[in-house]
């Protein structure tokens, strides 16, 4: 994957808001943008596992960010929200597009 592409893809993560959509639950969420990941998926993977994986550990640090702005006991314990969205990735592991191809988030302990 080149830079111009890793950008491109973080700017539209950008674009999605997901800060300014705490009334939404994680379902709504990963309704809305599975599309799109499994698009960047099937065409970027073929070039580059391993810039990819850097992107899908992006796009899950912006849901446990997500998360902590939603759920008030995570504010003051961020660590909780990343051990809770880890904890969700293990039950529910077809939830979101890259958490099915094995691209989970993983609690920093």
């Amino acid at each position: 994957m080149s830079k111009k592409a890793v950008k491109k893809i973080k700017e539209t993560m950008k674009s999605w808001k997901l800060y300014s959509k705490l009334q939404w639950s994680v379902g709504m969420i990963a309704e809305e943008i599975n599309p799109q990941v499994r698009g960047w998926y099937n065409y970027y993977t073929k070039f580059g596992k391993t810039e990819f994986r850097r992107v899908m550990r992006h796009l899950n640090d912006k849901l446990a960010r997500w998360a902590i702005r939603k759920y008030k006991e995570f504010k003051k314990h961020p660590r909780k929200a990343y051990a809770w969205l880890e904890n969700l990735s293990r039950r529910e592991t077809g939830m979101f597009a890259h958490w099915s191809l094995g691209y989970l988030p993983q609690c920093a302990k």
